[in-house]
């Protein structure tokens, strides 16, 4: 039977709301923040929520959406749900600590990686947006009908029309020889009209905003990615819509450069899409590995799991990660004590508590900076690492006295943390036997080291 689970905090509904209760991510004032933004805006704009892949930028979206919707009488959010949301979020707040009233915004999550397979990104976004009437009550029967109809003819508009973004160039070349380019541009003109009166369909006499989250974006392909950020600058214009891409900007610029050539300047001609750009704070890092990674001790691996997170800044995909391998090996490595050990223990443990920890986080970070590591190339990284942690077991293991070492360590005790590297990593030690205080790094303990990181070793527990 398999048990072995992924540490993986999804956006489910259930997840939104209870990392809402706690703030576990450390973000609800950020969120409170944002919708102050769009409580106040009354025409187009394009907002970038900017963010590092893994840092939760879908979860910050998601979570506003629940909210937005959870505040809108009119959206279809069960009762129970919705006041779980009101209360997990306690009312949301200004600035001045004043509690204040959302305006009613009807929303719209697309997801562009999705359905960055199509050919052009235009009808599946249109599709999504016409969506919305199954969401909320404002729309009757006849609005619905009137939506369908608007979103069936500019679809159908778009598929007689030849983006030229999406094809090489021999097949543009023939198309301008068989087509008659007014016609070409009279069906330019058209597509315009017919996206303002599909647009027009979704808005009610009420006034109602819309907010599109495009999520996503930058891990599309080039074409699409570029496609979908110039059909909404061209043909998405309405004053009642307010767009928000939860983007890594420097991937989106890479996605742009890679389209239009390395010279192009992606981060001007982004600035041309964007009206606002905000970028997401760091999660709580402590909150989120009590309360979702159940990492509360102060001793063993998980203090050096800890520094790992610290010393390497880790994005949240990035964290949970970690500690699924890590959680791989942490009960036998608890449990040491009661194994057959045919090396040092004392040395085994020092390197299975404090180096392997930093090793997986390496593999995670950068298999490059791992094999630079693993090689004896970089003891910085080891000693960095070191200053996260409470030192006086290991200081006592290295030979030194930590009481005179303060609360970081002194050129002494540092060049001893050196002396335990490069007899761990060191290419002409792997065969020496080296004692350093308490410690006999030899061939096995190096050995063991190594198949433990790796996760195939005696140490590993999969159940």
């Amino acid at each position: 039977m398999i048990s072995l689970k992924k540490l993986e905090l999804k956006p489910s509904e259930e997840n939104l709301i209870n990392t809402l209760k706690d703030d576990v991510l450390g973000r609800n004032r950020q969120i409170s923040i944002f919708l102050d933004l769009l409580n106040h805006i009354d025409d187009s704009c394009t907002i970038a929520v900017d963010g590092r892949w893994g840092c939760g930028k879908t979860f910050f979206v998601k979570q506003t959406k629940l909210i937005l919707d959870a505040f809108n009488p009119a959206s279809d959010t069960a009762d129970t749900t919705r006041e779980e949301v009101k209360e997990a979020f306690k009312g949301w707040v200004r600035m001045d600590g004043e509690n204040c009233e959302l305006q009613p915004q009807f929303t719209v999550y697309y997801d562009a990686w999705e359905n960055d397979n199509n050919i052009d990104p235009m009808a599946s976004l249109i599709y999504s947006i016409s969506q919305v009437n199954e969401s909320y009550s404002y729309f009757d029967e006849v609005n619905c009908e009137k939506i369908k109809d608007a979103a069936c003819n500019l679809i159908k508009t778009i598929s007689t029309l030849h983006f030229g973004a999406s094809l090489p160039v021999d097949k543009l070349v023939k198309i301008f020889e068989t087509s008659n380019p007014l016609e070409i541009q009279k069906k330019g003109h058209e597509l315009c009209q017919k996206t303002k009166d599909f647009l027009d369909s979704i808005f009610t006499e009420r006034g109602n905003r819309c907010v599109i989250f495009i999520d996503e974006l930058d891990r599309c392909r080039p074409d699409f990615a570029v496609q979908l950020l110039e059909r909404i600058k061209h043909y998405f214009d309405n004053k009642n819509i307010t767009f928000v891409f939860s983007v890594n900007t420097e991937e989106l610029m890479n996605t742009v450069n890679r389209y239009y050539g390395e010279k192009f300047d992606s981060g001007r001609y982004l600035n041309r899409f964007f009206d606002l750009k905000t970028r997401l704070s760091l999660v709580n890092v402590e909150t989120y590995l009590k309360k979702i990674c159940r990492v509360t001790s102060s001793s063993g691996i998980e203090t050096s799991v800890k520094a790992v997170i610290s010393l390497l800044h880790f994005e949240l995909r990035e964290i949970n990660r970690f500690i699924t391998i890590c959680n791989i090996v942490k009960k036998k490595i608890d449990d040491i004590y009661k194994m057959l050990i045919y090396c040092d223990r004392v040395s085994l443990e020092i390197g299975l508590n404090y180096i392997v920890p930093l090793m997986i986080g390496l593999s995670i970070k950068n298999p490059q900076e791992y094999t630079t590591f693993t090689q004896g190339k970089n003891e910085k990284l080891l000693v960095d690492m070191i200053r996260y942690l409470n030192w006086s077991y290991l200081y006592k293991t290295l030979g030194y006295n930590s009481s005179s070492a303060g609360n970081t360590p002194d050129s002494d005790a540092g060049e001893r943390i050196k002396q335990l590297y490069h007899a761990l990593f060191d290419l002409e030690n792997k065969n020496e036997n080296i004692s350093i205080g308490e410690l006999r790094i030899d061939k096995i303990v190096r050995q063991e080291i190594f198949n433990v990181a790796s996760l195939l070793s005696n140490f590993s527990d999969f159940s």
